[in-house]
């Protein structure tokens, strides 16, 4: 189930974006989060599984 970003759910997104080479810098990270939190036309998803676990992330 995808379900939107929330602040809430910060450290895990960071965390799992992190994954990704272009965000191993924590500057890169948090200007992804920062354009997320505050551009509309960005949105992001996480995606839990039926255990109710973020297990994923879709951007667009």
């Amino acid at each position: 189930m995808l379900v939107p970003y929330k602040k809430d759910y910060e450290k895990v997104a960071m965390g799992l974006l992190s994954y990704l080479p272009d965000f191993k810098n924590l500057q890169n990270l948090k200007e992804e989060m920062q354009l997320y939190a505050e551009e509309p036309a960005h949105q992001l998803y996480l995606y839990w599984d039926e255990d109710q676990n973020i297990v994923g992330l879709a951007g667009c």
